[in-house]
């Protein structure tokens, strides 16, 4: 827009618009119109400056718009950290909301899970050994019950054992040597080693624990444990037929060397997912001080010790 000369001339030329109205107005009122009307002649303005004007105004409006900015980016600062708004409801009510916090992560304890398939309450039983003495059918057997993971559950399934075992051997007592068994753990499985003779749960049974898959091994020298011995009823004493050891997965085979002369081989059982394995080595007259040996797969040897369990 270019700038227009505002010159004396173009001001006395408004007052002469006014002119006709001189009948109308009073002696001094006309007079003094006139006076004015001269002074405009001789008076030059000069251009008026539109641009700068404009662009004066412009910058009043971008300041405007600036802090209106600034001052929303404040409001969405302030609203974001938490501050609490209230929001009108139609009635006149108005309800506060909480302010929206972010939760702090916390560690929390988590128990064992359970393997699949592997249920604290229902155990595997497998029949490790079987043969006939002294005209009487054997059976060794090892129930293994699967690591409980909370000790609830451990209590839980220390009572279904006591069942059993008290169902098949009535006079076992709480608290007596006989009727002990591990204390809960999570990483180890419970396992009951029991003698069935002539299809028929024997007493004098005994549990023990094996380590869970991922649990810490617990065998003794040469892969293998310590011997259950099995005891057959006989009347009111009681005969020791076989005994039961555990042994680690790296043990392939073992070989009994019998005091008296000759041998016996036999191969660990697996029992579920356990990591453990098991054998049974029937009793032999005169076996006291045996010679046990211990193979791995490739034939090496992992131990030997001296005991008949």
């Amino acid at each position: 827009m270019s700038e227009e000369p505002v010159t004396g001339d173009r001001i006395a030329w408004v007052w002469s618009a006014v002119e006709p109205l001189d009948d109308e107005l009073t002696s001094d009122e006309a007079a003094a119109a006139r006076g004015l009307s001269e002074l405009a002649e001789s008076v030059h303005l000069g251009a008026v400056p539109y641009e700068r004007l404009l662009l004066a105004g412009r910058r009043r409006l971008w300041r405007r718009r600036l802090l209106t900015g600034v001052g929303a980016l404040v409001f969405v600062a302030v609203a974001g950290a938490g501050a609490v708004l209230s929001e009108w409801r139609p009635g006149g009510s108005a309800v506060t909301p909480a302010a929206v916090v972010t939760p702090i992560a916390t560690a929390t304890p988590t128990p064992t899970a359970t393997r699949p398939g592997r249920d604290p309450f229902t155990p595997v039983r497998v029949k490790i050994h079987e043969s006939v003495s002294k005209g009487h059918a054997l059976e060794a057997w090892v129930a293994l019950w699967p690591a409980a993971p909370t000790s609830e559950d451990g209590a839980k399934q220390a009572e279904l054992i006591w069942a059993e075992r008290h169902a098949a051997d009535p006079t076992l007592t709480p608290g007596s040597s006989r009727s002990a068994y591990p204390s809960w753990d999570p990483s180890m499985d419970r396992v009951d080693i029991y003698l069935v003779s002539d299809g028929k749960r024997q007493p004098m049974d005994r549990v023990q624990s094996a380590a869970a898959p991922g649990g810490p091994k617990k065998v003794g020298l040469g892969g293998v444990s310590d011997g259950v011995p099995l005891d057959r009823v006989v009347g009111t004493a009681s005969v020791t037929e076989m005994a039961v050891i555990q042994a680690d997965a790296a043990v392939a085979k073992v070989v009994v060397g019998w005091k008296g002369g000759g041998s016996t081989e036999v191969v660990p059982v697996g029992v579920g997912d356990s990591p453990s394995r098991w054998y049974a080595v029937v009793h032999k007259p005169n076996s006291s001080d045996s010679t046990v040996t211990s193979y791995a797969a490739d034939g090496s040897v992992l131990g030997t010790e001296t005991s008949w369990w």
